[in-house]
């Protein structure tokens, strides 16, 4: 099954897919034209699923932020046409863990987009490696 997995944030969106059960970084888009970017992703890579990650708190209440993301997924919903599964995936602490991977290898702490291009392929390979089990919704 081809995967779309969407970190989805005010100004821009990491997207990340998967070749088998393996997740990879595709790319950052701004916001504004998201919706067109992910039309055009599920045409081209065949997208059946899409993952979309929902921030929680610590405590693993949902705040303020999860409901825009779940609005965006509404209307993202509405404007695919077509039918895709959408799973929910708690993206708690994949930040501090990219942040750790990449500091094993050494990355530029400037560099805020290797950390979030990281963290959105841990999340998506969290979701493969736990099958949807800590799906929040």
């Amino acid at each position: 099954m081809n995967y779309l997995a969407i970190d989805y944030w005010t100004s821009k969106i990491w997207l990340a897919v998967n070749v088998g059960e393996i997740a990879l970084p595709l790319k950052v888009v701004p916001n504004k034209w998201v919706i067109e970017e992910i039309k055009k992703i599920i045409k081209e890579r065949k997208i059946e699923a899409m993952v979309v990650w929902i921030p929680s708190h610590v405590d693993g209440k949902i705040g303020k932020q999860a409901l825009i993301v779940a609005e965006f997924v509404e209307k993202l919903r509405k404007s695919i046409g077509k039918k895709i599964i959408i799973y929910w995936f708690d993206e708690r602490f994949s930040t501090y863990d990219a942040m750790t991977s990449l500091e094993y290898i050494g990355y530029d702490k400037k560099n805020i987009w290797q950390v979030d291009d990281m963290a959105a392929s841990i999340i998506l390979q969290w979701f493969f490696d736990y099958k949807g089990e800590k799906s929040i919704f």
